[in-house]
């Protein structure tokens, strides 16, 4: 009799025992409130935003952004509890994440301030100002160290966030020129963050795991707000009614300056400024952002030839300043001889052969001007040729003199 309840309360204390490993896996390792509760909060807040849009209160609007960033902060203040007094970092880590998430306007309240007149701007004033400030928190909270850059790129994302929105409803005749200003500004904003590479390091002692979660989360913000920019830039279109071009594809293209094969580079730089042309007066702003991204490639691969491309793009950025569309703007004989000079520079310290073919190619648009036309003219180039031909002779001469002393 003793024996069988010594065995049946074995079994209870058996059975307990695993219910409470299971309770502390899932509950407090891994809790699924957290996640239950980010689901309910966006599908409430999207059931909400559709009620008011039929009742047409637009202060309701005003309230539920509010709500949403008394979330956000409660989600941080959890996280500062569990990771910074209860010691428990794993559950603080998702709080964080879910406030990644978060932290870009999901919800697209940014978007709905533009109907509250100036109200919604300040209000949109408001919520960049927060974003610095959680991005701020939550470095305190995880007890991180990070270089400036790391605050300051998501900042100037949350920016164009916040401010973008309102230029587009009250400039309407501008709207493809802000928006394609927006995209080159998140791809500019990207390669800063790839050069600049922005550090995160922990004040605390990491385990090697603790060093791969630091790094997954770090490639999971970085891949977050990326995303959400990007269907940001994709919802102004429908909302604000902005008309799409090919131009505002062209940035895609940067994505080609990851190639490792050199040509996908060139044809890339290509395809951006082709695309760009449909809208000429962006043309030349562009064609500079190509000649940075090969001037980047040429330092990142040393590989000079791509310097020849960011002089022959700083070329054509500068030949289409004030371009209107229709045909090309007329040569411009000095830019044209400088560029040429420039790569035939490049050509002789950097021993590249393809420069001596840009400048060719350069100089091709003021052909015209450059052909004589009657006697006088023809006359004129054949008497600089000889001139030019006594020198060289001379020069070749003088030099195979001085390697038979040799």
């Amino acid at each position: 009799m003793n024996e069988n309840n010594t065995s049946e309360n074995g079994g209870e204390s058996f059975f307990s025992k695993r219910v409470r490993e299971k309770l502390n896996y899932w509950f407090i390792q891994y809790n699924p409130l957290y996640f239950f509760s980010a689901l309910c909060v966006l599908f409430g807040l999207f059931l909400i935003s559709k009620g008011l849009e039929e009742v047409d209160w637009s202060v309701g609007q005003l309230i539920l952004s509010g709500v949403m960033q008394f979330y956000e902060i409660l989600l941080i203040a959890g996280g500062a509890l569990l990771f910074r007094v209860a010691g428990q970092h794993r559950p603080a880590v998702i709080l964080g994440i879910i406030e990644i998430f978060f932290l870009f306007d999901c919800t697209f309240r940014t978007e709905l301030m533009t109907t509250l007149g100036r109200v919604g701007i300040w209000t949109s004033v408001a919520w960049f100002v927060l974003v610095a400030l959680k991005l701020l928190a939550l470095l305190w909270l995880f007890r991180l160290k990070t270089s400036p850059a790391t605050i300051i790129v998501p900042a100037l994302a949350a920016a164009v966030i916040a401010g973008v929105p309102h230029a587009l409803e009250f400039y309407k005749t501008d709207q493809i020129l802000i928006h394609l200003g927006a995209i080159w500004y998140g791809f500019v904003l990207m390669a800063s963050v790839r050069y600049l590479k922005p550090k995160i390091e922990s004040t605390m002692d990491l385990d090697i795991w603790g060093q791969t979660v630091l790094r997954r989360v770090k490639k999971t913000a970085l891949f977050m707000w990326a995303g959400f920019y990007l269907f940001h830039m994709l919802t102004w279109i429908e909302m604000f009614n902005v008309p799409f071009t090919l131009a505002q594809a062209a940035p895609f293209f940067l994505f080609w300056f990851l190639a490792k094969h050199e040509g996908w580079v060139w044809i890339g730089g290509l395809v951006i400024i082709t695309l760009t042309s449909v809208i000429p007066y962006a043309v030349t702003p562009v064609a500079i952002f190509v000649a940075i991204a090969f001037g980047l490639k040429a330092r990142e691969t040393r590989r000079y030839r791509f310097f020849v491309g960011t002089v022959l793009f700083l070329y054509f950025a500068c030949w289409t300043i004030g371009w209107e569309g229709k045909a090309l703007p007329e040569a411009n004989l000095w830019l044209n001889f400088i560029a040429a000079a420039i790569l035939i520079v490049m050509a002789w310290r950097l021993r590249l052969p393809s420069a001596i073919f840009a400048a060719v190619l350069v100089m091709f648009p003021g052909a015209n001007f450059l052909i004589p036309h009657g006697p006088l003219q023809w006359g004129i180039l054949i008497l600089v040729i000889g001139f030019i031909a006594l020198i060289v002779g001379v020069a070749i001469n003088w030099s195979q003199k001085k390697s038979q002393e040799q």
